[in-house]
């Protein structure tokens, strides 16, 4: 009876001496790498150029820059940690507001309407459903791949009660995860609440525009021109105050115009890309 009673404190030792262990085990592998990414995290700030890719493969020329942002079905595990060996930071495309057929079912009751260009369907993102599955279903696998971060995109709102449910969001993935990196496109009717929340905003759309009627590459003029520096402006105040890298995104195939882009982007000291509309191709 001794010596059961000695065997069993024996096993009891035993087993919190193994849950210590992984304890401490899992917080030490937590802790380096919440440091891995608080450093991904602070580099972002001296980035030179970047790209935008919706293409598969092509890790030869992606590795050449020194941030990238792709479509995260499109690439393995081990094809965003061969990125990440070349120092090139990596950041999955996830859409907000908007949403096609496939993930139609996630969104189901929170549809508000169509975009009849690019067929997909408008999310009100004040819905409970929507917020949970982008919380606690995209971004989780989004981040089991490895990627960085996430570039937000279809954020642009206009209702109150969908601005306020947008700035919510953000700031709940920022809460959420607080070690990756953050890029929000545009949403200038919301900047101002996001900035303390994101890294960085891609000015989509800085110099030129794609016109659907006329299927030809626009450069933007008169009043719409006179918007855009406005808000270029407006970047420059919130970049001083919160420390946000402001990327330009244009499209243009011709040499001709993709100077005008890089010349306006290089006015304020924004970085730069132009590609294709549809993103698959890497021009630079």
């Amino acid at each position: 009876m001794k010596c059961t009673r000695t065997l069993y404190k024996i096993l009891i030792v035993i087993v919190l001496l193994t849950f210590i262990v992984l304890t401490l085990s899992k917080f030490v592998c937590e802790r380096k790498q919440n440091e891995s990414m608080l450093s991904t995290l602070n580099s972002v700030e001296s980035i030179k150029n970047y790209a935008v890719y919706y293409g598969k493969d092509r890790i030869d020329r992606l590795s050449n820059f020194d941030l990238v942002i792709v479509q995260p079905e499109e690439y393995s595990k081990k094809e965003i940690e061969t990125l990440k060996k070349h120092k090139t930071i990596v950041l999955a495309y996830l859409s907000l507001g908007e949403v096609s057929e496939r993930y139609l079912k996630y969104a189901k009751g929170c549809i508000v309407g169509k975009n009849k260009n690019w067929n997909t369907y408008y999310v009100n993102v004040s819905c409970k459903k929507w917020q949970n599955f982008i919380l606690n279903k995209a971004i989780p696998s989004i981040l089991n791949k490895g990627f960085n971060g996430l570039f937000l995109d279809c954020v642009d709102v206009d209702k109150m009660t969908t601005k306020k449910g947008m700035v919510n969001l953000i700031k709940k993935i920022r809460q959420k995860y607080p070690y990756i990196i953050l890029i929000q496109n545009r949403g200038f009717s919301i900047i101002n609440e996001t900035a303390p929340y994101v890294n960085g905003v891609l000015f989509e759309c800085f110099t030129t525009h794609y016109n659907w009627s006329s299927k030809k590459y626009e450069l933007w003029k008169g009043e719409d021109l006179k918007w855009i520096e406005i808000k270029a402006k407006e970047l420059l105040r919130l970049k001083k105050k919160y420390g946000l890298v402001v990327l330009t995104l244009d499209y243009a195939e011709n040499k001709t115009l993709k100077k005008v882009c890089l010349k306006h982007a290089e006015k304020y000291r924004f970085i730069p890309y132009v590609s294709n509309i549809y993103l698959n191709k890497i021009l630079n």
